[in-house]
């Protein structure tokens, strides 16, 4: 029988080349969990602002640097809320630093003061699309032509709303992917990894390489 001796050591007491080792080797330690989950929570909030009510059991992605990268969420639209949020930048009361570069909204008011009474019936839904990397949003407007007879380019009016809706969708969606990727560079970066193993006291070789498949061994034999 042979007996082998191994020292074992922690991060703080690693030289530099080896931290880097270290790092390294565990660079996606943080990613084994469901890291996404408080970026979902912070999205839903801020979309809530601006009348959009995301369903965060259908929220998808796929990332990072490749083709076929992108987002997608599911959501139902309350199209007067959104037209007020937009307006008012509603979300800056709980992200005021969130960059969201949404459309002016610049519809003729009496097309909206007739949304807002109702007189024109609004529906908005926003779906995944494309592999679930997109999301298509479906509106729709109802109305009576006789209520509403005296509004010679309420079509017109409406169907730039109606891309002015859309854009809104398209532009949360994009501030959810580069939510997602600032999450998971900075769960991946030299800070994160290094707070993750001191904070549960990994061990590693003097060159830096985990110790936990030596570890185990250990504690199988003993």
């Amino acid at each position: 029988m042979k007996q082998v001796t191994i020292e074992l050591y922690q991060f703080s007491e690693l030289d530099d080349t080896a931290k880097n080792t270290a790092l390294d080797k565990m660079r996606h330690t943080n990613l084994d969990y469901g890291w996404w989950d408080f970026v979902y929570d912070d999205f839903k909030t801020i979309a809530e602002f601006v009348g959009i009510a995301v369903d965060l059991n259908k929220c998808y992605f796929s990332g990072f640097y490749h083709q076929g990268q992108g987002s997608s969420f599911t959501a139902s639209v309350d199209i007067k809320k959104l037209l007020q949020g937009v307006q008012t930048k509603a979300w800056k009361e709980h992200a005021p630093d969130a960059k969201l570069n949404f459309p002016a909204m610049d519809i003729d008011k009496r097309i909206l003061d007739l949304i807002q009474r109702d007189i024109i019936d609004t529906w908005a839904q926003v779906k995944p699309t494309n592999r679930e990397i997109a999301i298509t949003v479906s509106i729709d407007f109802n109305f009576s032509y006789n209520r509403c007879k005296n509004y010679n380019c309420i079509e017109d009016e409406l169907s730039r709303l109606e891309e002015d809706i859309a854009e809104v969708c398209k532009e949360l969606n994009h501030f959810l992917f580069a939510s997602l990727q600032r999450e998971y560079e900075y769960q991946c970066s030299d800070i994160a990894v290094a707070q993750t193993i001191e904070a549960n006291e990994y061990s590693f070789t003097a060159d830096g390489r985990p110790a936990d498949c030596i570890e185990r061994l250990t504690t199988q034999t003993t």
